[in-house]
């Protein structure tokens, strides 16, 4: 299992231990009523919403690292290299003193990536969110493509949108277990997709 796979697995079994936890039983019993499930769906969608950002957040980093450590093994240049350097407009600075001693390529590209990596990370760290602004913020620059499907898209949206409103405005009304649970499974769907294509990256 790869790194990258072991990220989903790892999620995945997150998500399904909090399904358990609050709506199960609620799905389970289809004359629940929105008063008895209400707090559970609350606490599912804002901790399922904590878990993917953590997930993005983790695989953008380690994509990162490892196209940087390539660098250095392999002299292996990627797009995500080319994507990072863009976004954070690093330029090559050559010093014309001519009394100056020479620096290679090397530690001038050194220098680059450094900072680079340095404002990627923090960014990262700062992250707090994941619909689809956030989630451009963190995979675009590492090269990865967000999968163009409508319905997962507004599932996301849905699943960021509620979780706000749960965490900061004291909602009242819930979402129904079964289309929480919906909401969940197609952001799931996104995370394979984007999952595979960290993977494909190094294949």
């Amino acid at each position: 299992m790869n790194e990258f796979e072991k990220l989903l697995v790892e999620l995945r079994e997150h998500i399904d231990e909090l399904e358990e936890t609050f709506i199960h039983q609620f799905i389970a019993n289809r004359m629940a009523q929105p008063d008895e499930y209400e707090h559970h769906v609350k606490a599912y969608c804002v901790l399922c919403h904590a878990a993917f950002e953590k997930y993005f957040e983790n695989l953008v980093l380690k994509v990162m690292d490892r196209c940087l450590d390539e660098r250095i093994r392999l002299k292996k240049y990627t797009d995500t290299l080319v994507t990072l350097v863009s976004y954070y407009e690093q330029k090559l600075v050559i010093d014309l003193n001519e009394n100056a001693d020479e620096t290679r390529v090397f530690d001038h590209l050194r220098y680059i990536f450094d900072e680079v990596k340095r404002k990627f990370s923090a960014d990262v760290n700062n992250n707090h969110g994941i619909s689809l602004k956030y989630l451009r913020r963190l995979l675009i620059p590492v090269a990865i493509d967000i999968k163009e499907d409508i319905k997962l898209k507004n599932s996301l949206h849905k699943l960021a949108s509620e979780r706000g409103e749960y965490a900061h405005n004291s909602k009242k009304g819930t979402l129904a277990p079964e289309y929480a649970k919906n909401c969940v499974e197609d952001c799931l769907e996104l995370c394979e997709d984007i999952k595979e294509k960290a993977e494909n990256k190094f294949s």
